[in-house]
């Protein structure tokens, strides 16, 4: 693995967290779903289809490890 290719990696992985934490900061401030998409696709330049994934995937997350 070259320089470049690690340092894209951990960029990405940085973005990814970033995005987590902002979905999960938005659900505890109690933002409804609509209003957190729209932040990640201003903030992140993501696709509403990217932004509405990422969504599902951590808001998910979130709440099952609060049920536990």
């Amino acid at each position: 693995m070259t320089l470049q290719m690690r340092y894209q990696e951990k960029y990405e992985q940085g973005i990814e967290i970033g995005i987590r934490a902002m979905i999960i900061d938005g659900m505890e401030d109690g933002l409804d779903s609509a209003k957190i998409k729209s932040k990640l696709t201003r903030r992140f330049g993501l696709t509403p289809q990217k932004a509405e994934e990422y969504y599902d995937k951590y808001s998910l997350e979130e709440l099952e490890d609060y049920e536990q």
